[in-house]
């Protein structure tokens, strides 16, 4: 892959400002974190809002049955679609394919986050070794920034994980439930990073997200995005639509699946 197109591809990382590469996680992992979610760092109604969140999605029994996750992740801004990337997802053993067209043909990148390992593909041939680890971390920084925003409601009680209850905030006449999150240094999330979540008083679905991204300066806006469509995928609900209110960018899910097993020769030469 040219340098060309690589720049391509970090600066919709940079565009959409909230995914980190690999290396700076990496960078900033001092140690491995507890191994199960710690309430003691949390309050007790943040966390009773975060459960009820949870059942408004299917529940997280029906979460943690899901063997498989597939879903296209498309990056729009100003309107136009910026990056389409497909992505598979074999939980048991944490391993990751991503594919997405460039404008050198198709690429391909094996990711085992387990193993910290991965390989790329270009039009069916490995990268230059040179570019290797450069294309590889841009994956990985796609990686983060996908399937968390699929999935970020079922990682608000991993390990490392801190719940804040906020004052509700009136919207339409209605108070809605705030919760702040903030992850530990050596998750798969931007360390630093702050999100405040809103609420549905009603549906106790997740209706705004609030992001402030680490090191932006104490008087700036958080990017602020509207949860506003959900779908079904077999019990659970994904949202799958999700509009930037003062940045200019549109993240949608297509293709949600949960498949049973992995598909025949998705990692294959991994």
């Amino acid at each position: 892959m040219s340098r060309v197109s690589l720049a391509c591809g970090v600066a919709v990382l940079a565009l959409v400002s909230v995914a980190a590469s690999s290396a700076q996680v990496d960078a900033a992992r001092p140690a491995a974190p507890a191994v199960a979610f710690d309430p003691k760092g949390s309050d007790a109604v943040a966390i009773d809002l975060v459960k009820q969140l949870w059942d408004s999605m299917g529940g997280k029994a029906a979460w943690d049955a899901v063997a498989v996750l597939s879903f296209d992740a498309v990056v729009e801004s100003d309107g136009k679609p910026v990056r389409r990337t497909s992505w598979v997802w074999d939980r048991a053993t944490d391993r990751f394919r991503m594919e997405m067209k460039t404008k050198r043909g198709s690429l391909v990148a094996l990711i085992d986050r387990k193993e910290n390992r991965g390989v790329v593909l270009e039009n069916g041939e490995k990268v230059a070794e040179s570019d290797h680890e450069a294309v590889l971390g841009a994956a990985k920084g796609f990686l983060e920034f996908d399937l968390n925003g699929l999935i970020l409601p079922w990682r608000l009680m991993d390990a490392g994980v801190h719940l804040k209850s906020l004052d509700a905030v009136e919207v339409a006449g209605r108070k809605q439930p705030r919760v702040e999150v903030t992850f530990d240094a050596g998750l798969e999330m931007p360390p630093g990073n702050k999100y405040v979540l809103t609420l549905d008083p009603i549906g106790h679905r997740l209706a705004a997200l609030a992001i402030t991204v680490a090191g932006a300066p104490p008087d700036a806006e958080p990017m602020n995005f509207a949860w506003i469509d959900w779908a079904d995928v077999g019990e659970l609900q994904f949202c799958v639509d999700k509009e930037g209110l003062n940045v200019p960018n549109r993240l949608v899910a297509e293709n949600v699946a949960t498949p049973a097993q992995v598909p025949e020769g998705t990692f294959e030469g991994l």
